[in-house]
């Protein structure tokens, strides 16, 4: 998928950057945080000072980085799947998508929002936990490839990774579900790993054979 990404754009630190280059292409080189690179290009996208639900002006420093459609639910961190808001209505949104919660914004009553936002959840858990829907994401299917486990370019802290909590939760869901995973991974046009490290370690290790990616057609990783 090709990601949002403003014409121009540049961080650097120590001898690593991210940067849009003059053919619209985002190369990184030497940051592992790509939450933050996200993040960070989002809010030179879509401003940090009005929440896109409530539209009130917020102090930047207090904005907040949402999830449209939710990191639970296999939302993943692309500027396409993000935008400020505040702390309030990310607080209330939680787990909704952003078309969900616009919706519940309407209700009348809390006791109305309590209902529509229930009954929406365990929809999604149903669809995330059934071993016969795959792969049970609430994103649109458009953005999801396949891809086999051995064309993604692994990370080099692998060993320091499988001893944490997200890889044993990661492996856990995979041995409980049939196989599914609990989110796509996000690759680089190139096949480097961006988002869900643990994930894909969980994967490799259960002898999975291929799994769901995200692929950011105008993103590469340069070799550090």
């Amino acid at each position: 998928m090709i990601i949002e990404l403003p014409r121009n754009y540049t961080r650097t630190s120590k001898g690593r950057y991210a940067r849009v280059r003059s053919d619209g292409i985002l190369e990184i080189k030497g940051y592992g945080d790509f939450y933050k690179i996200m993040s960070d290009i989002t809010y030179v996208l879509k401003g940090r000072k009005v929440c896109q639900y409530c539209r009130r002006e917020v102090s930047p420093s207090k904005m907040t980085i949402d999830h449209l459609y939710p990191r639970e639910f296999g939302g993943v961190s692309i500027t396409n799947n993000l935008g400020p808001a505040c702390a309030n209505c990310n607080r209330e949104k939680a787990s909704l998508n952003e078309a969900e919660y616009r919706v519940m914004r309407t209700l009348s009553c809390k006791a109305e929002k309590d209902r529509f936002y229930k009954k929406r959840i365990a929809e999604k858990n149903r669809r995330k936990y059934s071993q016969h829907i795959k792969p049970g994401f609430d994103i649109p299917l458009e953005w999801i490839d396949y891809w086999s486990v051995k064309k993604i370019k692994t990370p080099r802290d692998s060993s320091e990774r499988r001893k944490s909590k997200n890889y044993h939760k990661a492996r856990s869901f995979i041995r409980k579900n049939n196989y599914k995973i609990p989110k796509p991974v996000v690759v680089s046009k190139n096949g480097v790993l961006l988002e869900g490290k643990s994930i894909y370690l969980a994967a490799r290790d259960e002898k999975l054979l291929s799994i769901p990616v995200i692929v950011l057609e105008n993103v590469v990783v340069l070799d550090n």
